[in-house]
């Protein structure tokens, strides 16, 4: 009889060990997935520079305009933390207003008689585009509300850049002016004296970006399989993407084609583009994009564990 409730002592001791250990311990669900990541974006794109204007040259405005960009990646995701990593495209469409400015250079004519040669630029036009292949690794969190924020740096390949220089707008007026004559000589396209139209297109490389890239948005849907989600986004570069390649002043002669060979010495300048000259050798070019962000999230997977966390 003592035996028996000594042995119930013990198996209710135990009982009680269990009881206390199972309330100290709760069972926790630790989620885990990983998602199929595309997304686009769209904002505003900017070319930083530390170009100094100088009053004997055309000013230089900023270079900005707009950018695109698509990506696919893969997102993963352990409790409330984020890490995604993928390829992106972006593409940069960018342009600089460039004041009027007047040119004048001591010429020769065909009949041996000097003279000074007053070239007008007007309504000129600096236009760069440029596409980036991104290979961008981001960290993050997800906050209340469905909100999130992604952190991290972006390494951009440059695979494609075009230069153009002048629109359907951009003339230059050639005039002549004699020091035996009183007027200049104007309106006489027989001695090229007279306006025309300069667009000039050529491609252009840059070197490759490493950007930091910030991104904070929000979730406009969730579902067990699929989610959207809609951010702010801001990537900021950090390398000089400029390659120093000069081509000349911020002008440079280069004769038209009227249909027959042109003489030697014939002066017809056009603006060079402003990344093609001098004046931009040894500076530095760093870009900036800034936009929003549609992100279409569809689940590859997932898995949960059981974790035993302590109060």
């Amino acid at each position: 009889m003592q035996r028996c409730k000594f042995i119930n002592l013990i198996l209710m001791k135990k009982n009680f060990i269990i009881f206390c250990f199972i309330s100290l311990c709760t069972c926790v669900s630790a989620q885990t997935s990983g998602w199929f990541s595309f997304w686009g974006e769209a904002g505003y794109s900017r070319l930083n520079n530390n170009i100094v204007n100088v009053d004997t040259l055309p000013k230089v405005y900023s270079i900005q305009g707009f950018g695109l960009g698509l990506g696919i990646g893969y997102e993963f995701h352990y409790k409330k933390f984020i890490a995604t990593f993928g390829l992106e495209g972006n593409y940069w469409n960018m342009n600089t207003v460039v004041d009027n400015f007047q040119l004048q250079t001591r010429m020769i004519d065909t009949e041996g008689w000097e003279y000074t040669g007053i070239f007008d630029l007007k309504n000129n036009t600096d236009r760069y585009q440029m596409a980036y292949m991104n290979i961008p690794l981001m960290f993050g969190f997800h906050l209340p509300k469905k909100w999130y924020f992604l952190v991290g740096a972006k390494y951009g390949l440059n695979i494609w850049g075009q230069s153009t220089t002048g629109d359907k707008k951009t003339t230059v007026t050639s005039s002549g002016r004699y020091d035996q004559f009183i007027d200049d000589f104007k309106n006489m396209e027989n001695h090229e004296f007279w306006k025309y139209n300069r667009i000039y297109t050529t491609d252009i490389s840059f070197e490759n970006n490493l950007a930091a890239s910030l991104e904070i948005g929000k979730y406009l849907y969730i579902s067990n399989t699929f989610a959207t989600r809609l951010a702010v986004f801001a990537d900021y570069g950090f390398l000089n993407i400029h390659k120093d390649r000069v081509e000349g002043s911020i002008y440079i002669n280069d004769p038209m084609n009227f249909g027959f060979e042109n003489p030697p010495g014939v002066f017809n300048p056009r603006y060079n583009a402003l990344l093609l000259s001098g004046r931009a050798y040894k500076q530095t070019f760093t870009p900036f994009f800034i936009g929003l962000k549609l992100t279409l999230l569809f689940k590859l997977h997932e898995s949960s564990d059981c974790m035993c966390e302590w109060y």
